[in-house]
C-alpha cells in the first residue's frame, strides 16, 4: 500500500511539472486564470475538431462496407491503428519522459526504487496516450456502435478496451527503449535522437498524407477490396507484435455478453503480465541506462589567436541578436523540427494532391492555362487574395514569433541585463520569424510561377504582396508571447508544442487570411485596388502593431518574473 501511495504521489508531482496539469505558462496571478481559460477553450475546440473527423471517417467506412457485410472489420482497423500509433508515439514519449526529462536527475539521488520511478513515469506516459486515444479512438467506436444499434455490452466492452488498449503497446515500447538505452549509444545523444525521431515522424506524416490522397483515385469497389485485405493484414501484424490486440477486437465484435466478458478478462490478464515484465526489466536496466543523460552532447573547439580576434570583433548588436536567434532555432532539434523545418514542408504538403492525381494533371494544366492572370482580370484579383491567404497561413504556422520569448525560458534574464534596448531585441526576434517565413513563402512563390506561368508584371505584383503577409503575422504573433510568455519549462517541447501562444498566432493569421478572401470574393475590387490594398495595408497594420509593441514591450519585459 505504501508503494502504491508513493507511486501515485510521484506521478502527481511529475504531472504538474510536465505541464499536463499546468496548462498556463503565465506566472502572474492576474493573467493566470485568463490564460488557463483561453487554453482550455482552444484545446477543447481542437479535440472536438479531431473527434468529428475520426467519427465521420468511421461512419463513412461503415456505409461503404455495410452493403457487403464487411462493416465489422472497421473495429479491427481502428484498434490496430491505435495500437501502432500508441507504440510509435510511446517510444518517443518514453525516451522523453523516462530519460530526457529534467526531473530525472532530481530523482536519481533519492531513495526510490527503480520500479517505483518507472511505474510513475509509465502512468504519466499513459496519460498522454489516453488523451490521444480518447480524441481519436473513442469517437469511431461510439459512432460505429450507435450507427449499427449495437447491444449494451458492446459499449461496456468499448469502455474497458479504451482503458486497457494503451497498456500492452506502451509496455512494449518501454521495454524496447530501456534495452536500447542500456546497451546501445544511439538514443543516448539527446540532440541527435530528437532530430532523427522528429524527421522520422515527419516522414510518416508525409507517407500518411500521400496514402490518403491516393485512396481518392480508387473506385468504390476497388477501395472496398483494398480495405478488406489491408485491414486483415494490419490486424494480423498487430496481433503478432502486441498480444492482446486481437483479444480487444474480439471483445468488441463478440456476439454475446459472456463471450465479450471472457475476452475482456483475457485482455486484463495480458495487460497485467505486460506491466509485470516492464517493471522487472526496469529493475535490471533502468538505472544503468539513465546515468549520464542529463546533458546534451557538445563538441569542444580550439580557436587560434586570429580566429579568436575574428570571433570577438565588435559588430552590430542587431546582427548579433539575429544570428543568436537563428542559431538557436537551427541547432536545437525541437525548435528546428517545429519552427524551421515546417517552412519547407508545407509546400510539399500542397504538392501531394497533384503528385497523387497523376491522371488529372492534364486537366489541372488545361484549367490553369485557361485562367486569365492579367493585371485587370477578376481571376487575377482572386488569385492575389488566395496567395496572400496562403502566405499568412505559412507564416503563422511556423510559430517562430509566437514563441520567441518562450524559447528563452529561464534565460530571459539575459535579455533584461544586456545593454541593448528591449525594442531592438524584440525587433530581432520579429525579423527572425520574418526571414524563415519568407523562405517557405518564396518556395511557394517559385512553385506558383512554374505552375501558372503568369506574365512578368503579375509575377512582380505577387512578389510585392507576399512579404506583407509574413511581416503582419509575425508582428502580431509576438504580441501574444509578450503578454503570455511560457517561461517555466524543463524541456524545449513545452516552449513550442505546449505553448498556446502558437495557436493564438495561427488563429490571428487565419483571421488575416479570411479578411483578404472575404473582401476579394464579396466586393470584387478592381485588380489595381486589390493589389494596392494587399501591398500597403499589411505593412501599415504591422507598423501600427510595432508602435504598440514599442510602447508595451519594455513594460511587459519589466513585469516578467522568473
Amino acid at each position: 500500500m505504501r508503494g502504491i501511495k508513493l507511486t501515485l504521489s510521484l506521478t502527481y508531482t511529475m504531472l504538474k511539472g510536465n505541464g499536463l496539469a499546468n496548462i498556463s505558462g503565465d506566472s502572474r496571478k492576474k493573467s493566470k486564470w485568463v490564460s488557463k481559460a483561453g487554453n482550455v477553450i482552444l484545446m477543447g475546440l481542437l479535440a472536438v475538431y479531431m473527434s468529428v473527423l475520426t467519427g465521420v471517417s468511421a461512419l463513412t467506412l461503415r456505409r461503404l462496407l455495410e452493403p457487403a457485410g464487411l462493416h465489422h472489420i472497421i473495429i479491427g482497423l481502428y484498434i490496430s491503428l491505435a495500437a501502432m500509433l500508441i507504440f510509435f508515439f510511446g517510444i518517443v514519449y518514453v525516451i522523453s519522459i523516462f530519460y530526457h526529462s529534467s526531473d530525472t536527475e532530481k530523482l536519481l539521488p533519492l531513495p526510490i526504487r527503480a520500479d517505483t520511478i518507472i511505474s510513475a513515469k509509465l502512468i504519466l506516459t499513459a496519460l498522454y496516450e489516453y488523451v490521444f486515444v480518447i480524441v481519436l479512438i473513442v469517437p469511431p467506436l461510439l459512432v460505429y456502435g450507435l450507427a449499427g444499434s449495437e447491444p449494451w455490452y458492446y459499449f461496456l466492452s468499448a469502455a474497458f478496451v479504451v482503458l486497457l488498449l494503451p497498456v500492452i503497446p506502451l509496455c512494449a515500447a518501454s521495454v524496447i527503449v530501456m534495452l536500447i538505452m542500456r546497451f546501445t549509444p544511439f538514443a543516448r545523444d539527446k540532440d541527435r535522437f530528437s532530430m532523427v525521431s522528429g524527421l522520422l515522424a515527419m516522414g510518416l506524416a508525409l507517407v500518411f498524407v500521400f496514402m490518403t490522397q491516393t485512396f481518392s483515385s480508387y473506385s468504390q469497389e476497388d477501395l472496398r477490396q483494398l480495405l478488406q485485405s489491408g485491414i486483415q493484414d494490419l490486424s494480423d501484424l498487430t496481433s503478432i507484435l502486441f498480444p492482446g490486440i486481437s483479444t480487444a477486437t474480439a471483445a468488441l465484435t463478440a456476439v454475446s455478453a459472456s463471450s465479450a466478458l471472457s475476452q475482456l478478462a483475457l485482455l486484463a490478464v495480458l495487460s497485467i503480465m505486460a506491466i509485470t515484465v516492464t517493471l522487472i526489466t526496469a529493475k535490471g536496466v533502468y538505472y544503468k541506462g539513465v546515468i549520464g543523460l542529463t546533458a546534451s552532447a557538445s563538441k569542444q573547439m580550439t580557436l587560434s589567436d586570429a580566429a579568436l580576434r575574428e570571433q570577438t570583433r565588435p559588430g552590430s548588436a542587431f546582427a548579433a541578436l539575429l544570428k543568436k536567434d537563428v542559431l538557436i532555432l537551427v541547432r536545437t532539434p525541437v525548435f528546428f523540427m517545429n519552427n524551421v523545418l515546417m517552412n519547407f514542408l508545407w509546400p510539399a504538403f500542397f504538392l501531394v494532391p497533384f503528385i497523387t492525381s497523376s491522371g488529372d494533371i492534364g486537366a489541372y494544366r488545361t484549367f490553369l492555362d485557361s485562367v486569365d492572370y492579367s493585371l485587370f482580370s477578376h481571376y487575377g484579383t482572386i488569385f492575389l487574395a488566395i496567395a496572400f491567404a496562403v502566405a499568412c497561413f505559412l507564416s503563422g504556422a511556423n510559430g517562430i514569433a509566437q514563441s520567441a520569448l518562450s524559447r528563452e525560458g529561464r534565460r530571459i534574464y539575459v535579455m533584461k541585463i544586456i545593454p541593448v534596448p528591449y525594442k531592438l531585441q524584440i525587433l530581432a526576434k520579429i525579423t527572425t520569424g520574418f526571414l524563415f517565413s519568407m523562405c517557405g513563402i518564396l518556395i511557394m512563390y517559385i512553385l506558383i510561377i512554374l505552375t501558372i506561368k503568369p506574365d512578368i508584371l503579375f509575377g512582380l505584383v505577387l512578389l510585392l504582396v507576399l512579404p506583407g503577409a509574413a511581416i503582419l503575422t509575425n508582428t502580431a504573433g509576438i504580441l501574444f508571447d509578450l503578454i503570455w510568455p511560457k517561461l517555466h519549462w524543463d524541456n524545449e517541447q513545452k516552449a513550442v508544442k505546449q505553448n498556446m501562444n502558437v495557436l493564438y498566432g495561427m488563429l490571428a493569421a487565419m483571421v488575416f487570411a479570411a479578411v483578404a478572401l472575404v473582401v476579394s470574393f464579396a466586393f470584387r475590387p478592381p485588380f489595381i485596388y486589390s493589389a494596392a490594398g494587399l501591398i500597403l495595408i499589411p505593412w501599415l497594420a504591422a507598423f501600427a502593431l510595432w508602435k504598440l509593441i514599442k510602447w508595451m514591450g519594455p513594460r511587459q519585459m519589466k513585469l516578467l518574473d522568473i
